[in-house]
């Protein structure tokens, strides 16, 4: 094995430049500057160099193998994954059952999520936050059982928009520490010790909620390539606002079970 340096890395371009006319950012899409400013090139087999530079194809492979997917670590896209719960007890009847406390999703709900197994992976390094409602941690349950995820009050039930003469509804009451761990057992729990359990981020302050977030968004930072958030139409929309979208409606609610990504 031999380290493969910054030298052989523009001496396999230039060659390729000379022999093929074709230079160092058609190739990579990085400046010369941008190239200098990675902290190092990966390996190469040494013995293998000579026969893959033996034809233009080899020695465009070579370069590709080596050096770009190096060059793209750095431009790799955060991608969040927004899920709304699926069709909840409180909908039965509707208006009639929205004070209905700590609803679970009905059976045609858990029908809704099933479907959506086919078009969610969910991979071990992947972040999972669920909102401490039962519907919500029950959608995450059936779309993958046995998945990591952490319940945090911070993507709990938020109204959007904020409206003071809208009624205050049970159903939108999240789960206590003690309920939860009753529930679902040793559970992750996320909440930065901030006092947000017993009336959640629902109608508090926008500049508050926006504090509450941004702390989470903070945490997260660049720690993952996908981050799942399983809630709630508003709070999803509320998310999607912060993250920056503009001119978000009630029109632009996921409904039932729907799914939005937004790749940052």
């Amino acid at each position: 094995m031999m380290k493969t340096n910054r030298a052989l890395a523009y001496r396999l371009m230039d060659i390729y430049r000379r022999c093929f006319g074709l230079g160092i950012i058609e190739l990579t899409g990085k400046t010369t500057g941008q190239i200098e400013q990675l902290p190092y090139l990966p390996d190469m087999i040494s013995s293998t160099v000579a026969l893959l530079l033996n034809s233009r194809a080899g020695l465009l492979n070579t370069i590709k193998k080596y050096l770009i997917p190096d060059l793209m670590l750095g431009e790799q896209k955060m991608e969040f994954i927004f899920i709304r719960h699926g069709h909840g007890e409180h909908l039965n009847d509707y208006p009639n059952l929205l004070n209905t406390l700590h609803p679970s999703l009905t059976e045609f709900g858990k029908f809704q999520v099933t479907q959506l197994r086919n078009e969610i992976e969910i991979d071990p390094d992947d972040l999972v936050l669920v909102s401490p409602t039962k519907r919500t941690i029950e959608t995450v349950t059936i779309i993958k059982n046995g998945v990591d995820f952490i319940i945090s009050p911070l993507v709990g039930p938020r109204m959007f928009p904020q409206n003071p003469e809208f009624p205050f509804l049970a159903c939108d009451v999240i789960l206590s520490k003690t309920e939860i761990t009753n529930l679902y057992g040793d559970t992750e729990i996320l909440d930065f010790n901030l006092d947000c359990w017993k009336k959640g981020i629902n109608r508090i302050e926008q500049d508050v909620f926006e504090g509450y977030a941004k702390q989470l968004l903070d945490w997260i930072g660049e720690s993952y390539k996908k981050i799942f958030i399983i809630s709630h139409d508003g709070t999803i929309t509320n998310y999607r606002i912060l993250l920056g979208e503009k001119g978000l409606t009630r029109e632009d609610f996921l409904g039932e079970a729907g799914v939005y990504r937004m790749k940052l």
